[in-house]
């Protein structure tokens, strides 16, 4: 299986989104926009009705699983997005639907994610899976927070979020560097 990678270039990101604006895909582009901004898995995402943006300044999710709430802050451009994408659509509809109106599937994301990348020239080793790790990577660049990390990935230590970003080897250079007595 191979590894997927984390999108650590701003301008890597940003190429992105100047496709997805430039080429009027504002239903892909919203999704990108909340993996990116949450951390919350694709599939959570796609689980998403129009009530949980529409009109809304945080994304509150209550996972399945854990039963636990999460909130999240929907910035200016997440919010602007999202009204194109919702438009006058009923509260109870899915967020994300197809032409003929229903639910998205996974497998239709990654296909198009990576029909993106590949049009851009950018990494094989990008997925839709990259865009939560990318959260996850930047996140902890910004703020150095790997419980919060934790936290948001549902997963139960630490060291299960330093493997999931692969930042063991930068944990190591960091420590090796700055450490004086």
């Amino acid at each position: 299986m191979n590894k997927v990678l984390p999108i650590k270039d701003l301008e890597t990101i940003k190429k992105i989104k100047r496709y997805y604006t430039k080429n009027k895909i504002y239903r892909e582009y919203l999704l990108f926009l909340l993996s990116l901004n949450t951390g919350l898995r694709i599939t959570d995402i796609l689980s998403l009705k129009v009530k949980h943006v529409k009109d809304k300044k945080e994304l509150v999710y209550k996972d399945p699983s854990t039963k636990i709430v999460k909130k999240f802050p929907l910035n200016r451009q997440i919010r602007e997005i999202a009204e194109k994408v919702v438009g006058s659509r009923k509260d109870n509809d899915w967020l994300f639907i197809s032409v003929t109106g229903k639910k998205l599937e996974r497998t239709l994301i990654y296909r198009k994610f990576k029909a993106v990348c590949k049009e851009l020239g950018l990494s094989k080793k990008y997925s839709v899976a990259s865009l939560r790790k990318s959260f996850g990577w930047h996140y902890y660049e910004q703020y150095n927070d790997l419980s919060y990390l934790a936290y948001i990935f549902d997963q139960n230590s630490i060291h299960d979020t330093i493997n999931y970003l692969g930042i063991k080897e930068d944990l190591n250079k960091r420590f090796h560097k700055e450490f004086k007595l």
